[in-house]
């Protein structure tokens, strides 16, 4: 029986080694096609990746960069006249221009002999006579009692003529100079006093302006009564401004016109005036405030240029330039972040060297701020005419700043520097992960302002380009 068995297994040897390189053949076709399916899972992730990696070069920054003004604040009553921020970005007789507001005043009576104290120099009295007759000139015996000057007056005097009533109109006038510009306010005050022994109706005081072009302004009117008047003190009557808006020579008249109540040579009607005056407050001194803002970049700067080409429309003008220190929290007053100069009307550029702590002059975010304050003892108003203003940090090396914008954290493996001399490639090793900016530092590269080309190459084979022409 064994024997049989065994007869039996030899004679289906050869179909038994076909069955097993079958089967060897199955487990090797098997093995083939998993590997097949794996590696074009593993070929379809990577491209899946590569397609989903998204990096960017956000900035290169070598050596100096320039930035230019972007807002503009104006401070006190300064006023904008012309121009825009684009206008400070060259040195290019191009201005923004500011107009000038009023900080200070002065205070002056230009009505030299107004008391009449010991005569009535600087008046002067022309006549209209329609009867009687006119006396005029300094009375010393009469005026204008406390608060007034006291003794000393002008005064006017209509006699009658045996067959008529006196009528007389009587002008007495001053001259000043006024050339301050338009004042921030006038006031007049004068004293009359009527007296006599013939009061007729028709009586009158006008205290008149002439101005420079011969027009005239009726300044304060009285209606005299028929009777005697004692002293009588007007002060602090409000004059409008726009009546001294010309430059040149001026005259305060008082126009009097008197008028006896009979006729006869014994019969009169006088006035007297006194401590008749102006008082002119004008401005004296005008102001131009500013501070312009900008901003700039985050990194570790060497040093800190900063510019500002200027003028005036006006000579002699003391300008004071601030950057304001961050690391204080105020505009300098000397040392690193503040100029000064006296400016006229050709443009003067100031500029200044910071090599100490220059990023104390921006924030964490890279934003600047400048101060400009111009000051002139004037009674007109000036512009002021910013053309160029420039904040210019420097950096050692070459800054990069990259950006992830794909949902994929990024390798980077390499990156590419070309220029008109060199093109070089270097080896780097930075992870940027998913929505993340990185700045990344190379003291062994050296680029100029510009004119370069920058690539950085990540480890799935993806490429960002950055070009400054």
């Amino acid at each position: 029986m064994l024997e049989a068995i065994i007869k039996r297994l030899k004679g289906d040897g050869r179909g038994i080694s076909n069955i097993i390189v079958v089967m060897l053949s199955l487990v090797l076709i098997v093995v083939i096609v998993a590997n097949v399916v794996l590696w074009s899972y593993q070929m379809n992730q990577l491209d899946w990746e590569k397609m989903q990696e998204d990096i960017n070069i956000v900035d290169v920054i070598s050596g100096a960069r320039f930035y230019n003004p972007s807002g503009c604040a104006l401070g006190g009553s300064t006023s904008w006249v012309s121009g825009g921020i684009s206008n400070l970005a060259s040195d290019d007789n191009v201005y923004m221009t500011f107009r000038s507001y009023d900080t200070s005043t002065d205070t002056f009576y230009p009505i030299t002999n107004m008391n009449f104290t010991g005569s009535a120099t600087g008046w002067t009295t022309t006549t209209a006579i329609t009867a009687g007759t006119a006396t005029y000139g300094y009375d010393g015996a009469s005026g204008n009692p406390s608060p007034g000057s006291g003794a000393g007056s002008y005064y006017h005097r209509a006699t009658g003529e045996a067959p008529k009533i006196a009528d007389i109109t009587f002008t007495t006038e001053t001259s000043f100079s006024y050339t301050c510009g338009t004042p921030e306010s006038v006031f007049l005050s004068y004293a009359y006093a009527l007296s006599g022994n013939s009061f007729g109706t028709g009586s009158n005081i006008i205290v008149r302006l002439v101005k420079p072009d011969a027009t005239t302004v009726d300044l304060d009117t009285v209606s005299l009564p028929a009777s005697a008047v004692g002293w009588t003190y007007k002060t602090g009557i409000t004059v409008s401004t726009t009546h001294f808006t010309q430059s040149g020579t001026y005259k305060l008249q008082v126009v009097n016109g008197l008028v006896a109540g009979a006729k006869g040579t014994a019969n009169y009607i006088q006035l007297n005036f006194d401590d008749i005056g102006l008082k002119i407050t004008y401005y004296n001194e005008y102001t131009v405030e500013l501070e312009f803002t900008g901003t700039s970049n985050t990194e570790s700067w060497t040093q800190l240029i900063w510019t500002i080409d200027s003028s005036f429309t006006a000579e002699g003008v003391t300008a004071t330039f601030q950057l304001y220190n961050y690391n204080t929290s105020s505009y300098p007053t000397s040392g690193d972040g503040y100029m000064t100069d006296t400016i006229g009307t050709t443009d003067v550029t100031k500029t200044q060297t910071i090599t100490t702590n220059p990023t104390h002059f921006r924030d964490v975010s890279g934003n600047w701020k400048m101060k400009v304050k111009a000051v002139k003892l004037t009674n007109m108003p000036f512009d002021f005419k910013a053309d160029w203003i420039e904040f210019k940090p420097a950096v050692t090396g070459a800054h990069f700043i990259f950006q992830n914008r794909g949902p994929l954290t990024s390798h980077l493996i390499s990156l590419w520097v070309n220029n008109a001399t060199n093109r070089q490639r270097y080896d780097i090793n930075l992870i940027v992960n998913s929505g993340e900016n990185v700045a990344y530092v190379r003291l062994d590269i050296s680029l100029s302002m510009e004119n370069f080309v920058v690539k950085v190459v990540t480890e799935r084979g993806n490429l960002a380009v950055f070009a400054r022409h």
